[in-house]
């Protein structure tokens, strides 16, 4: 991912990488998640654990992941 940490980029991501992604993760129906996907989970995530100050580290932290 070069570096970056916006959800588009890990959209990007995902679809470059969907068929290692698909059978890795079992995924059936609809494919890997767009970066609008992702974002929404990411932000239901931390909104439902009251963490809202902690997003920023969890992306730069899932960056680095998926830079890997």
């Amino acid at each position: 991912m070069s570096g970056d940490v916006g959800y588009r980029a890990w959209g990007d991501f995902a679809h470059r990488h969907r068929r290692v992604l698909i059978e890795m993760f079992g995924i059936q129906k609809h494919g890997v998640p767009s970066y609008s996907t992702i974002r929404r989970i990411v932000l239901v995530v931390f909104a439902v654990n009251g963490k809202w100050s902690e997003l920023r580290k969890a992306r730069h932290l899932l960056a680095r992941f998926f830079a890997a």
